[in-house]
């Protein structure tokens, strides 16, 4: 490297790499350091086969102290200031005029993000893999020309083939979709994930010698640090007291990310002395026999906040599990639950999609979804913890949180749907909205084209029911 670049983006290089850094002051151009304005950035976090719907809903409606958290959002206690519930909103006017739609996991999941009807787009269209445009995409359209390495990242903690509920598995394996036939599949393997991060090119060919390169120094079991010491040593002279600190704080982080994947890499990396990484440690039925879903997600949260972080994207769909999860969460222990609250209870959690047909009480199913709120409250709570201007990176986001599905009846309305961030100030913040059920729910969409109108200034028209009706802002959500 030639010195140092002077744009917004700096970047450690050496062969093979090219680690995006976090915004550090001391590096911007003068006229830069002068706006205030932090990146806009949208994160959609699906989980699938609904809520125990009897431990789901909050308490009291309205903003602030008047409201509290329920059973299955209580591990977002610390972030309830930062967060809105959203009761009574639907997504059945997207595809027919009755909340129970079948078949219900790949179409509701399939409408998730798009709302719209999947199997009308197949079927105008004549075509096996169809639906409409994912709100991500219609932002990763505008905001991805501003991160030109990755305009939008997919990322999963499928592990199971589960069913695909008699549709093509794009429904239920994505939930973004780039254009109408072409869905962007997640990826799985936090190995994956972290080498398209740190990439040159950021997942773009990088040349044969660039790849025998990268081989070598993982056959050697060099951290990518190691091949960037001269440049790190020239920037760390240039920065400030503060940034300085940042930077310590930055590379520290990312060096302990590559311990703990390697730590996890499968039986082959480990056997052997010298040879290729795995491409994949994990993937659809394929996993190392200790395999553990809560240290896969917690490497999956740490890649996604090192993405947003380094501002290598901003706009990434999180899928949680596939709609029909058919996943054996034996790593997690029943928990009991009240109407109140929960206490840790005895004895393994089974099949999830088996306990949502088990009912809204079952103590199972609750306990699934109360560590995918656990998770999805972790990774909030270490973007909460990264200063950002005036606040956080997190509030300076939006973070969706919920699921294409009520509960155990596997309908398409009083959707669980929750979101954090204030996206910069544009959005109030401590409220539980109850809307009006009667004649019918708020439309999802609705929320949808708040964001994209008031926060991306997005104004392409996004969803409409089955009468062609389109979406309205929801004002209360405005500051």
């Amino acid at each position: 490297m030639n010195g140092l670049p002077s744009n917004r983006r700096t970047f450690l290089r050496a062969t093979g790499i090219a680690l995006a850094l976090p915004w550090l002051e001391s590096l911007a151009p003068k006229t830069a350091r002068a706006q205030s304005t932090a990146p806009k950035r949208f994160l959609a976090v699906y989980f699938p086969n609904g809520a125990a719907a009897d431990y789901w809903p909050c308490s009291g409606a309205g903003s602030g102290d008047v409201w509290s958290l329920s059973p299955l959002l209580q591990p977002f206690l610390a972030l309830k200031s930062k967060m809105n519930v959203y009761t009574n909103l639907e997504n059945y006017t997207a595809m027919q005029p009755d909340p129970f739609v079948e078949p219900s996991h790949a179409r509701c999941t399939g409408a998730f993000l798009t709302c719209v009807d999947s199997d009308a787009v197949r079927q105008a269209m004549n075509v096996e893999v169809a639906n409409g445009v994912s709100l991500d995409q219609v932002i990763a359209q505008v905001v991805g020309a501003q991160t030109p390495a990755l305009p939008s990242l997919q990322v999963g903690l499928s592990t199971l083939n589960s069913s695909t509920d008699g549709r093509h598995e794009s429904l239920s394996r994505s939930i973004s979709w780039r254009s109408t036939t072409e869905p962007l599949y997640k990826e799985v393997s936090p190995q994956k994930v972290f080498d398209r991060l740190v990439a040159a090119g950021a997942g773009q060919d990088l040349g044969a010698e660039a790849r025998r390169e990268a081989d070598r120094r993982r056959a050697l079991r060099l951290s990518t640090l190691d091949f960037v010491k001269a440049q790190i040593g020239q920037i760390q002279q240039k920065l400030s007291v503060l940034d300085r600190r940042r930077f310590d704080e930055y590379l520290t982080s990312t060096r302990e990310l590559e311990q703990r994947i390697a730590a996890t890499a499968g039986a082959m990396d480990r056997a052997c002395e010298v040879g290729q990484r795995p491409e994949g440690d994990y993937a659809v039925d394929v996993v190392p026999e200790d395999y553990d879903r809560g240290v896969h997600a917690d490497l999956m949260n740490d890649l996604i906040v090192m993405a947003l972080r380094c501002d290598v994207t901003r706009v990434i769909s999180y899928m949680l599990d596939d709609a029909r999860s058919d996943f054996v969460y034996r790593h997690l222990t029943h928990r009991r639950f009240r109407t109140d609250g929960s206490d840790p209870g005895t004895g393994a959690v089974g099949n999830f999609h088996a306990s949502q047909h088990s009912g809204d009480s079952n103590d199972g199913y609750a306990t699934i979804n109360w560590w995918l709120s656990q998770k999805t409250a972790e990774l909030a709570a270490k973007l909460d913890a990264i200063p950002e201007g005036e606040g956080t990176l997190l509030d300076n986001s939006v973070l969706l949180y919920g699921s294409d599905m009520h509960g155990s009846n596997h309908d398409a309305n009083e959707l669980p749907i929750v979101t954090l961030g204030s996206g910069g100030g544009v959005f109030r913040t401590n409220q539980h909205l109850v809307f009006n059920p009667t004649p019918n729910d708020r439309p999802l969409r609705d929320l949808y084209r708040t964001i994209l109108d008031h926060y991306f200034g997005i104004s392409t028209p996004f969803g409409a029911n089955v009468k062609g009706a389109a979406a309205q802002p929801i004002t209360e959500l405005l500051a």
